[in-house]
């Protein structure tokens, strides 16, 4: 995959970036995102997104005012290729692993996570509390453990004390507990594999032959696999759904998981494992070396080490790719909520000092 870096010096070009970005279709289009807002996320002059959107990026009226989909603003920023806007920014941030020696990868990492959820119908009591359900780490056999795991939810316990600190070591930052408040520290250890089943191989091969490109896509999107990658496009859960079902018609065992990816907040990942000749599970993730690829230089050696290998910055839970790390419900559907997950390092004395 490629991107293009264009001169802001010059007139944009905003019909050819469009052209590289597989805008969100009608039907399933969430205008949610301000134009003010929208200028900040792509570090645009109010001009300048008018031509944005004069170019071809769809926009809706909302009382009064244009709103976009995230989405779409996503993928514009990133295949802009500006190098300023948050989506690149973000990015850049969660893949600069990547760039680093691949031994520090491998060493064991023991990281702090935080879920907090936040549920309108429950505060407002317009409905019965809901549940909710929390996927915990499981972390590979040989690739870390679970040393602490706390799922708190529901509003029942005290509100904690000005300045106190949660088990997990972070300041309670508001007064009023959420409504989920989730707390743990996993180790993770890198784990060096290679892939030798020449048929596996070969379906990495022609997966990377389709040249797709990486889209911030959502769970509404992911079943329509074959229309998204005639578009061109993919992102980690349709490519992990898309090449489990072509392993399990060769008879491959093979399933997808998700999990957190590391030092960075609200970030989920999908990748698959597959059963090799040699009886050893292994990662297929051909996602994080593509946006190693664009976004940070250097990264040779990590792409090189990611297929089969296990990395001390995902962390792995029981999950299929395509389902929710963290589920609320009312009854019997989910309901949105919000929710911010932080996965952080925790130091050693020589990395404090």
């Amino acid at each position: 995959m490629t991107r293009t870096r264009l001169d802001r010096a010059g007139p944009i070009d905003w019909e050819q970036v469009l052209s590289r970005v597989v805008l969100v279709d009608d039907a399933r289009r969430r205008a949610t995102v301000s134009a003010r807002r929208a200028q900040e996320f792509l570090r645009l002059a109010p001009d300048e997104l008018d031509r944005l959107t004069a170019a071809g990026l769809p926009g809706a009226n909302v009382g009064g005012e244009l709103r976009y989909d995230f989405r779409d603003l996503y993928n514009v920023g990133l295949y802009a290729g500006f190098g300023t806007s948050q989506a690149e920014q973000a990015l850049q941030v969660m893949m600069r692993f990547a760039s680093r020696p691949v031994e520090q990868l491998l060493t064991p990492r023991r990281w702090t996570v935080q879920i907090r959820g936040e549920c309108a119908a429950c505060r407002d009591g317009g409905a019965p509390e809901g549940t909710w359900q929390v996927q915990q780490p499981d972390p590979f056999p040989g690739g870390g453990r679970l040393l602490s795991w706390q799922v708190r939810p529901g509003l029942a316990r005290p509100a904690p004390s000005a300045g106190a600190t949660s088990p997990a070591g972070h300041l309670a930052r508001e007064p009023r507990p959420p409504d989920l408040l989730v707390e743990g520290v996993v180790e993770t250890i890198g784990v060096r594999r290679q892939i030798r089943s020449s048929r596996i191989l070969a379906e990495i091969e022609r997966f990377s032959a389709l040249n797709l490109r990486w889209h911030l896509l959502t769970e509404e999107q992911w079943p329509d696999i074959e229309r998204f990658h005639r578009l061109g496009v993919t992102d980690c859960v349709m490519a992990s759904l898309y090449l489990a079902e072509r392993m399990t018609r060769l008879g491959i065992e093979a399933q997808t998981r998700c999990g957190w990816m590391t030092g960075i907040v609200n970030v989920s990942h999908g990748w698959l494992e597959v059963r090799d000749e040699d009886g050893a599970i292994k990662t297929v993730d051909l996602i994080l070396p593509q946006l190693a690829g664009l976004l940070a230089p250097g990264s040779g050696a990590y792409r090189q080490l990611a297929s089969g290998s296990l990395i001390n910055r995902v962390i792995r839970a029981d999950c299929p790719a395509d389902q929710p790390l963290v589920t609320h419900r009312h009854g019997a559907g989910p309901v949105d909520v919000d929710l911010l997950t932080e996965v952080r390092p925790v130091l050693d004395r020589r990395e404090q000092s």
